[in-house]
């Protein structure tokens, strides 16, 4: 390893090659997702995105145009092609000799894809439209004998499915519009085998006419009851309104919704238009969409309604409604919207500013308020191309991330998809921003730190503290990369080297015999200098977010402290290890809650981590003598174990490939030698320190 004396010298070591990088804060780009968080996809025409799937693989499935022809495309979930689709991961199906585009995808559960959308027949005019694929892309000729269906509503009407819908009972529902002599809502409900269902409205079909003028129909959700929730613009009036209508599930209108089945919302004198609907497990309605002003062109819309069709006038925005514009004067339009499992709301649609329309995203806590901790202020804009970039729709993965779909212009329409971060994840050790922790030791005769920057294997080193300081590296400042730190035993104080420019502040906080736990324990996305006082079993927390204390009480005397987000709540909870009965003691910050388990022996080193991508910390432990792991999964409290290691080796898991799970590793100090178990990329053995070093990873182990 390079060796530098000063350390003025090895200060400009740490500095000479500056990043800037942005960090996996929630509403940031997944870089994990073709370098860069954004993918496009050419089928070498004017291509448009419209719908977008996830299989349980963690395989992408987007839907579109193409041509005018059908277009369903299949990404590997780093954003590359799969091309065990087709061979070249793209296909097109062509229903007629006149224009088709697939809007909306579902898996089903036996692996096959299937698309809905529209086709120009000569003889009917524009029709409902859906194809089933098999899983290897080629159309499933069980369907219908082609693998293909249409529905006409009526001659040489225009109609649309916009949405495909799995029943329970594997079912198809194609909610969409027609447009005759006006323009109304339309359903059809289809068996597995393509033919229409008659026990839904006696011929399968169903037109709903919200008012009797022009009503444009945009997204469709089931409930939990199976009942149809079809949303869209509606026209009481001069004006058009959100329109919101319910079905049953035989195709009648559901007169516990609002009386009739049909609620109309207006957000203002001008046009407003429902795009997204979701469904709330407490069974409450969430739909957005765009409303127009007086003031700006367009903004952001949500309305909440309760099961009964009623506006959720307390407990969300103001009155049940919320709307939000991204600069004052934009021009913002809505395409979809998506619920987090916590509650919190997301909006997705474009942003037009000066004649740049990009992909936007806005969410909201669960009560309607923007929330600070998407990108600082709730709003998130991502460009593909100079261009107009349009969203269509999003879907959540299994790890919580949203992928976004639509369409990017580079002179031609092509197919774009973007992959985003829900949750801040305040990666430990991660000093370059890379969303990956770095491999990192602590010299201590020197008061040196070492590490290799993940992002281009640069090795960096800082000469900062001394040998009796504690470590306590960590995001204080809040720029998305860990800040080198120390706590000062003796005297309670904390120094602290800010990545951004080298510089140094210091502060007490604390006392002598205090234990340093530093951790985001008000979700803030910063490090909180915090302290364990074993004497008393006090907790003492600075919290950055506004610059208060908290001081607990929790524990007992030979108590180990272990804080993590036990709860997947975004901050920390405080949490002890109790080494004589091998029991873990957490206080859950998102309830209050105390919870109690026993996993372990005495012996054991506990080490805590998200290792299964859940968003929630999970109870675990490195049994030294063995070098064998012990997990307990946060998801349903099972257990595995593996070894990974030796004895003698010193456990330090830590995030290393940047796919927001914590990954087992060792270090061995007879050889200087790092042992990964990285989720995504492998196994990796690296040797970086020397003897007597510590690895910084294994700083806030017990």
């Amino acid at each position: 390893m390079l060796k530098i004396g000063s350390m003025t010298a090895l200060l400009a070591v740490l500095f000479v090659f500056p990043l800037i990088i942005r960090a996996s804060v929630a509403g940031s780009l997944d870089k994990l997702f073709d370098a860069d968080g954004r993918v496009t996809v050419s089928n070498g025409s004017s291509s448009l995105g419209r719908g977008i799937a996830v299989q349980p693989d963690g395989k992408i499935v987007v839907v579109g145009q193409s041509n005018f022809d059908f277009f369903v495309a299949r990404l590997n979930p780093n954003g590359s092609l799969d091309t065990t689709f087709d061979g070249d991961g793209k296909v097109t199906t062509d229903f007629a000799l006149g224009p088709d585009d697939a809007m909306s995808v579902e898996i089903l559960a036996d692996g096959k894809i299937l698309v809905s959308g529209s086709a120009n027949l000569a003889a009917t005019g524009q029709d409902f439209a859906i194809a089933r694929y098999n899983p290897n892309g080629s159309l499933d000729t069980t369907f219908d004998g082609d693998g293909k269906a249409t529905v006409d509503f009526g001659s040489l009407t225009i109609e649309s499915a916009m949405n495909i819908l799995i029943q329970s009972d594997g079912k198809y529902v194609l909610a969409g519009r027609t447009i005759s002599a006006g323009q109304d809502y339309a359903a059809a409900r289809l068996n597995t085998n393509g033919s229409l269902d008659t026990s839904f409205d006696t011929d399968g079909k169903v037109i709903v006419s919200v008012t009797p003028n022009n009503d444009l129909m945009w997204a469709a959700a089931l409930q939990q009851n199976e009942k149809i929730v079809i949303v869209g613009s509606a026209t009481p009036g001069t004006n058009t309104d959100f329109g919101v209508v319910r079905l049953n599930t035989n195709g009648s209108l559901d007169t516990n919704w609002d009386g009739d089945g049909i609620v109309t919302t207006d957000f203002a004198v001008n046009n407003d238009q429902a795009a997204g609907v979701a469904v709330q497990a407490d069974g409450r309605v969430v739909v957005c969409g765009t409303t127009s002003t007086p003031t700006t062109s367009s903004d952001f819309a949500c309305v909440r309604y309760l099961a009964t069709g009623a506006l959720n006038l307390n407990g969300f925005g103001t009155n049940g409604k919320v709307s939000t514009n991204f600069n004052g004067t934009s021009s913002d339009s809505v395409s979809d919207v998506v619920l987090q499992a916590d509650g919190r709301i997301v909006v997705l649609g474009q942003t037009d500013q000066n004649g740049t329309v990009d992909f936007a995203l806005v969410r909201y806590t669960a009560d309607g308020v923007l929330d600070p901790s998407f990108d600082g202020d709730g709003r998130v804009i991502t460009d593909f191309a100079a261009n107009s970039d349009l969203s269509s729709e999003g879907v959540l993965q299994a790890d919580g991330k949203l992928l976004v779909v639509g369409s990017a212009n580079t002179g031609s329409s092509i197919v774009g998809v973007a992959r985003y971060h829900l949750r801040t994840f305040n990666i430990p050790f991660d000093f370059d921003g890379d969303d990956s922790s770095e491999v990192g030791i602590f010299r201590p005769p020197v008061g040196e730190w070492w590490y290799s920057r993940s992002s281009d294997n640069q090795v960096l080193a800082a000469q900062f503290g001394t040998s009796g300081d504690k470590l306590v590296p960590g995001d204080f400042t809040g720029d998305g990369k860990a800040d080198i730190a120390f706590f000062r035993a003796p005297t309670g104080f904390w120094f602290v080297l800010r990545s951004e420019d080298g510089s140094f502040f210091s502060f007490p906080f604390g006392t002598s015999g205090d234990v340093p736990v530093p951790a985001d324990y008000d979700g803030d996305g910063k490090t909180d200098p915090a302290v364990f006082r074993p004497s008393t079993v006090t907790w003492f927390i600075s919290r950055s977010s506004d610059g208060g204390t908290t001081i607990a009480t929790f524990g007992a005397t030979g108590d180990k402290p272990v804080p993590a987000d036990y709860d997947g709540d975004h901050k920390a909870d405080i949490a002890i290890f109790r080494p004589s009965v091998g029991e873990w003691w957490y206080s859950r910050s998102s309830t209050g809650q105390t919870a109690a388990l026993q996993f372990g022996l005495s012996t054991d080193k506990p080490v805590p981590g998200d290792y299964t991508g859940d968003g929630k910390a999970d109870v675990a432990f490195f049994r030294p003598s063995s070098g064998v792991w012990f997990i307990l999964r946060s998801e349903d409290s099972s257990f595995f174990s593996f070894p990974f290691g030796t004895s003698g080796d010193t456990p330090v898991p830590a995030d290393y490939d940047g796919d927001g799970k914590t990954d087992t590793a060792v270090f061995r100090p007879a050889t200087s030698t790092w042992f990964l178990n990285r989720t995504t990329a492998g196994v990796s053995i690296v040797g970086f320190g020397a003897g007597g070093d510590t690895p910084l990873p294994s700083v806030f182990i017990p």
